[in-house]
């Protein structure tokens, strides 16, 4: 299997929630926010000239590499910590949001891996959908 390295990052959107619930619920701080009806604002924190249809908190970032930590390893992990949260999870989905996680995956050449049915059956349940950004680029042969 050719080496990669990925970064994650646990994704929340919902209509109306206060991005402050999601951090006090996760105990963890997010590294991008925004709140439904207020100003939208770039990551460094320039305001824009619109406002924000929905709240939306990016956070538990993670990365890794194939060859000390796979990516089936660092979701592992992730669906660990999400696990006692399980309810808040549920409830925001029953409220119209979602979660996913957002992958983003760096080779030089193609490659992959196996996320298992157990895996996969740990973020369904968890009600958390996953998102892949792949990135095939020559300087990635870093890795090799």
């Amino acid at each position: 299997m050719a080496p990669y390295r990925y970064s994650i990052s646990l994704r929340i959107h919902h209509p109306s929630i206060d991005p402050a619930e999601i951090t006090a619920e996760l105990g963890e701080e997010p590294s991008n926010w925004q709140k439904a009806g207020t100003p939208h604002r770039t990551p460094t924190g320039r305001l824009l000239d619109r406002i924000s249809p929905t709240s939306f908190w990016v956070g538990l970032k993670s990365e890794g590499e194939s060859r000390t930590r796979d990516l089936p390893a660092g979701l592992q992990e992730l669906a660990a910590r999400l696990l006692p949260h399980r309810h808040f999870l549920h409830r925001l989905r029953d409220e119209g949001g979602d979660a996913e996680i957002f992958v983003g995956w760096f080779a030089a050449e193609q490659g992959g891996d196996i996320l298992t049915h157990e895996l996969m059956s740990q973020l369904a349940d968890l009600k958390i959908d996953i998102s892949f950004d792949l990135y095939v680029r020559e300087d990635e042969a870093s890795l090799e």
